[in-house]
């Protein structure tokens, strides 16, 4: 599927409800998960449109916005969201109904072949007026 027949299915998909689409990266997909599991593994695993959970990470030692990609509903972490699209992206999770996310099915490879991340679509959709 061309991009423009991919953009023009998301705003279908969604109407009028959408504020704003994009792709983005996972970061991370090389470091392990702290119960040992290991995160590339898990992505390769991943189906096309698969959708993903995007979980705030206040008590990050490193970055106190950082943004964690996982798989739902099993909660297997992939790894984060890029710096800037998570700073970006933070206050929009407050609804947890006004974000969605899915793996887009790229894997990347290093040149030995190892997986070392994929493309994500993240929607975010209009806030409910109240």
């Amino acid at each position: 599927m061309d991009e423009a027949t991919f953009v023009a299915a998301v705003e279908t998909a969604f109407g009028e409800n959408l504020e704003d689409f994009y792709f983005s990266k996972i970061a991370g997909v090389t470091h392990p998960n702290a119960d040992g599991s290991d995160r590339a593994r898990l992505l390769a695993d991943c189906r096309q449109f698969e959708v993903l959970a995007l979980i705030p990470q206040p008590d990050n030692p490193v970055d106190p916005k950082a943004i964690a990609v996982y798989r739902h509903p099993s909660g297997e972490q992939l790894g984060y969201l890029p710096e800037r699209t998570a700073h970006d992206l933070l206050g929009r999770l407050d609804d947890p109904n006004r974000v969605w996310a899915a793996v887009l099915g790229e894997i990347y490879r290093a040149p030995d072949r190892r997986i070392i991340g994929s493309t994500i679509l993240v929607v975010c959709l209009k806030a409910e007026r109240g």
